[in-house]
């Protein structure tokens, strides 16, 4: 006997699509459209989100790195203030004559004037040293130009009236150097330090 075949079927007839009117073929597209535009939307707004709080956190830090600075410039500010309290009481003990240190001769012309001026110059000193504590930027002004003038002061004609003191010489030269040590470091560092210009720079002061 012939073996048994399965029976062959023919291709399952395709079923006719729905008819779609051309209005509802428009309203799909116009649909997927907008579906597409808020995904893009959806996307593009989350991005933004996290670019606005990334600039956010950045500045947060930045501002907190600036308040850090400006914390650490006001210490700075006041040694500062110490130093150029000292300086000024030795600019003044040296160049009026004090502590044994008189002129033999007498001054005349540029020396005679720092002998004269030296008490004014010193308390200009003093007060703008002291004033620079309070961060305003006018005193930090005031204190450059005047710790500037009394460092050239003591190039001429400091420098010129050291021989002419009287009593010891090594005495006269070690309030000299300490004088003009303190003098320029105050000016420097008001002129150099970032974090004085911090302290200087903040909103309340300007």
């Amino acid at each position: 006997a012939e073996p048994v075949q399965a029976a062959i079927l023919d291709d399952e007839p395709e079923l006719p699509k729905p008819q779609v009117s051309s209005y509802e073929q428009q309203e799909l597209e116009r649909i997927k459209a907008e579906a597409a535009k808020k995904a893009v939307s959806s996307q593009l707004s989350s991005e933004q989100k996290d670019e606005k709080e990334s600039l956010r956190m950045m500045l947060a830090l930045k501002e907190e790195q600036r308040q850090k600075m400006a914390e650490k410039g006001a210490k700075i500010v006041i040694v500062f203030a110490v130093i150029g309290f000292i300086a000024a009481a030795l600019f003044y003990l040296l160049y009026s004559g004090k502590l044994g240190m008189g002129y033999k001769n007498g001054l005349e012309g540029a020396g005679k004037f720092l002998e004269n001026t030296s008490i004014y110059i010193a308390v200009a000193m003093i007060l703008t040293g002291l004033g620079m504590i309070s961060g305003i930027k006018a005193f930090k002004s005031g204190a450059s130009l005047v710790y500037l003038l009394s460092a050239i002061l003591q190039v001429f004609p400091g420098l010129a009236m050291i021989p002419q003191h009287e009593g010891s010489v090594a005495k006269v030269v070690i309030f000299h150097v300490l004088a003009f040590a303190g003098t320029v470091a105050v000016f420097v560092g008001l002129s150099a330090s970032e974090c004085v210009g911090q302290f200087f720079s903040r909103g309340l002061n300007d």
